[in-house]
This record gives C-alpha cells, structure tokens and sequence, in this order.
C-alpha cells in the first residue's frame, strides 16, 4: 500500500515510511482482476538485479492499525521477512502474500485506476525511478468510460423508501427474514441509493459484514480511491459526482463476482430506497 490516500482512506497513519527492496520477493499482478501479489524469488535468482526484486515502502504502523489490515487485506497472510532501504539499513517487516486460491496461475491485467494509484504513491515516497517507470509502462485494462460502469439493479417499484437516518433501524429489522444458508452470513447495507441485502460465503462477506446497517457509498469510495475524480478521497456524500456515486456500485459487483473457478457465489438483493432529502438539499431525495 503506497499511496497516501489509500492509507487516509483506510484510516492508517504510518508514524515512519521509507522505500525499500523486498530482498526475496517480485512484484506479481496474479490477483483477481490484476490485483497486486508479491510472489517468493528462487534462490538464484536472490542475486538477480535489483530491477527484478519488488520495491516498495515500509510503514511503521501500529499493532491496532495492523490489526485493522488484516481485515481490510483479508485475501492475504502476514508473512515475516526482511526489506533493505535505500541507505543500505536492513529492517525485519511484515509483507502480505496472497492465499494461494486467490492467485491465479496466469495472472491477469491490472487496472489502469490501480497502476496509477501506485505509480503516484511510489512517487510520493521516492521509490526507484526506474522501477516507477517499469510499473506505469505495464500493459494493464482501460478504465471504464461512463456508460461502462456496472449499475446495481433498482429495488422493486413497491419496495419502501428508508430515510437516511433510519437504515440501520431498518437493517436491523429487515436481517431476521433473511434466509442463510449454512457456512454464510447477511448483512444489509445502501450503497447510492439503494438498500442491499447481501448474503454469501463467510470468507467472501469479511470485509461487508461490519458494515451493516450503514450507508456505504463515501467507505467504498475511499477504499477504492479512484484519481479520476479528485486528489483526495470523499468524506460524505456531496463531494461525489453521480458518476463517482456509480463507479462506487461497479466496485461492489467486481469485489462480490466470485474467483475463476471459484463456487462463492454471493446474493445481492436491492430491497428499499434510500431517502437522502435531509442530507443536503443538492442531492436528489433518492439517488
């Protein structure tokens, strides 16, 4: 994690960053969608030049923050190794390796958002020039234009409308009618405008499950911060244009489609309107 504003909009505040080199790992996007992995060097080729290894930063962060990551970066174990600045210091870190059922034997191509959201953060902490060069010249997938963008579908016309301040009144009672298969949980959730009820595979409901009940639009857009749309990550909703708002549902269905050969299936169900009148009166009473 590089960028700064991914970390602000992961709530992470490293008291120390500085770049370094993973002294036995490369760089892999054999993640699903292309997302970033670390895979282990053979032994010959630990003597390799240093273009081959991964450079990165170091955090210095807290047990609490690292705790919080591990939630965050659930798809990952914590796997202990040693990195060496650029002055040469050796430091004893922790580096997350993709699950093996989360890698993919073929790798895939990353985002053009997501190379740019590291391309500019190893930017910002000085990482290698060259090796920044190297990750902006990777083939990688256009972003989507406008009318490219996943919209979740409209709840049904006789479903209710919930006002903002009530969701989590309404989540509440809404979760004991769900039926959950064994192995699953549910959870209820609005993202622009719509109310969702979610049910899936623990392992793929990790990161939605403690939201339940809130409004998830602004979280889901500063978890997945897109430089497209501003230098910052949002803080509520009337920094979000409608297309940011939509870009938030495209997210969701990409985050919740399950792995190549993956049988997670996860139940997605718009079930109510969300009335957001009283949050600002520029915004539409529904989205």
């Amino acid at each position: 994690m590089m960028n700064p504003v991914s970390l602000m909009g992961r709530k992470l505040a490293p008291s120390r960053s500085t770049p370094a080199i993973l002294n036995a790992y490369a760089l892999a996007f054999n993640g699903k969608a292309g997302m970033g992995n670390v895979v282990p060097l053979a032994a010959e080729e630990e003597e390799a030049p240093q273009r081959r290894r991964c450079h990165g930063v170091l955090h210095w962060l807290t047990s609490q923050e690292m705790a919080a990551l591990d939630k965050i970066e659930a798809v990952y174990d914590r796997v202990v190794t040693t990195a060496k600045d650029y002055s040469g210091a050796e430091h004893a870190c922790t580096v997350y390796v993709m699950k093996p059922e989360h890698a993919q034997a073929k790798g895939a191509l990353p985002s053009e958002r997501y190379l740019d959201v590291i391309s500019v953060g190893a930017e910002h902490f000085g990482v290698n020039k060259d090796y920044v060069a190297t990750i902006r010249a990777h083939p990688c997938v256009p972003r989507k234009q406008r009318h490219e963008l996943l919209s979740l579908p409209h709840p049904p016309v006789n479903s209710p409308t919930v006002h903002h301040t009530r969701l989590a009144a309404f989540a509440d009672a809404h979760l004991p009618n769900v039926v959950v298969p064994d192995g699953h949980v549910a959870t209820v959730f609005a993202l622009n405008g719509k109310v969702l009820e979610v049910c899936g595979p623990k392992e793929r409901m990790m990161m939605w499950g403690s939201n339940h009940g809130r409004d998830m639009t602004v979280t889901v857009a500063q978890y997945v911060y897109e430089p497209k749309y501003g230098g910052r990550p949002p803080a509520t909703l009337q920094d979000m244009t409608e297309e940011h708002r939509l870009f938030t549902e495209d997210i969701l269905q990409s985050f919740l489609t399950p792995t190549e050969g993956s049988a997670a299936h996860v139940r997605l169900l718009p079930i109510a309107t969300v009335d957001y009148s009283a949050v600002d009166p520029a915004l539409p009473s529904s989205i």
